[in-house]
């Protein structure tokens, strides 16, 4: 799936932050730890997934569509669990 055919779908994602073990001697021993997030999947493919944490409810001025901050790159292999929340829209409307 591709983010032209994404609804706009809450979820929960559990993944593994390999960042974190980015800056310690002999990461190897140590399993990444377990974090979790819960936004929207703006853009994903075979490598990643692309998750928004923070949007607008409605269109700026300058925008087509509502704008989503604080993206989030998880890699699928670090992905440990993911859940749909619901399918809400802007204004959280179902």
């Amino acid at each position: 799936m591709h983010s032209a055919t994404l609804e706009p779908s809450l979820y929960r994602i559990q993944y593994r932050d390999h960042l974190a073990l980015q800056n310690i001697s002999n990461p190897e021993k140590y399993t990444p730890p377990l974090r979790e997030c819960t936004g929207w999947i703006v853009q994903q493919d075979e490598e990643k997934l692309v998750v928004v944490c923070d949007r607008s409810v409605s269109p700026q001025p300058h925008e087509r569509e509502p704008a989503g901050s604080n993206a989030l790159v998880i890699y699928r292999k670090a992905i440990e669990a993911l859940w749909p929340l619901g399918s809400l829209k802007n204004g959280g409307e179902s």
